[in-house]
């Protein structure tokens, strides 16, 4: 199942119209529209509500974590190298409250630009200045990412973000929305079968022995969640390119207990180099 989270319905009607989804009347929480393999709801604005949207989605329709969701909407550009229209698939997302940070897992080829999405917890205008380094700036991707992730594997969530202005306009138009999205749904139609094609074939390539392997060095090693979606993001990569190989070899680091932040990052980029490919 591929599930399609958007901020409000001008997003959305693009989406909507193209795959020719049909309104879930009984649906009360949030609106939500269906399709054979496609399921879209429209979340409202902020990371908490997005948060909140995803969680449901996900839990109403008995989410796999093979399934795929995915983040469509617009965006503002921090970037002047964009240009207005342009689709940007995010490889970094940043919560600016929180400052946590996620890592979108991208395995697959795609057609679009790539770029780190800033996520803040209110409009951000030109004159205001942007203290984190970013191309793009919402108010929902951070929530989407973080709910979707308990959910679902990290390289199934991915999130494309339509340029609409750079930072210096207060209106919506609605037409102009639906028009920008609509121009690159046939590329995000190639990379969501692209993304289903692949999944098809990775399905999850980790074992039960692999998974608590890594799940007891993440204990131990008592990493941030964005240092054990890496480490997992890594684990899963490798595993993909060496296929039959396990993580045996990291049963090494089970049993390490660091005493400081400091060792903790040293065990942490040992980890990390043994799991280059």
């Amino acid at each position: 199942m591929v599930f399609i989270c958007c901020a409000f319905y001008a997003e959305a009607k693009p989406v909507i119209d193209f795959y020719g989804l049909k309104k879930n009347h009984y649906a009360s929480k949030f609106d939500i529209y269906e399709g054979e393999n496609i399921i879209l709801i429209i979340t409202g604005m902020g990371t908490v509500i997005t948060s909140a949207a995803v969680s449901h989605l996900l839990t109403r329709y008995s989410a796999q974590k093979t399934d795929i969701a995915l983040n469509i909407g617009i965006a503002g550009a921090v970037n002047p190298d964009y240009r207005k229209g342009e689709a940007v698939l995010c490889n970094k997302v940043v919560n600016t409250f929180s400052e946590r940070c996620f890592y979108p897992d991208i395995l697959v080829k795609h057609p679009f630009k790539e770029g780190t999405l800033l996520t803040y917890p209110r409009p951000v205008r030109g004159k205001e200045k942007v203290f984190y380094k970013g191309d793009l700036v919402d108010m929902e991707g951070a929530g989407f990412f973080e709910a979707a992730s308990s959910f679902l594997y990290v390289h199934n969530i991915q999130l494309i973000k339509v340029v609409y202005d750079f930072l210096d306009d207060l209106s919506i138009n609605k037409e102009e929305i639906y028009g920008i999205i609509r121009d690159n749904l046939q590329d995000i139609d190639y990379y969501i079968k692209a993304l289903v094609e692949a999944n098809e074939i990775i399905k999850n390539p980790l074992s039960y022995e692999d998974e608590e392997i890594l799940k007891k060095i993440a204990q131990n090693l008592k990493l941030t969640f964005t240092m054990e979606r890496r480490l997992y993001n890594l684990a899963l990569a490798y595993k993909i390119v060496k296929k039959d190989k396990d993580l045996g070899f990291l049963k090494e680091f089970l049993n390490i207990k660091p005493d400081s932040k400091r060792e903790v990052k040293y065990y942490f980029e040992l980890i990390k180099k043994r799991l280059s490919v």
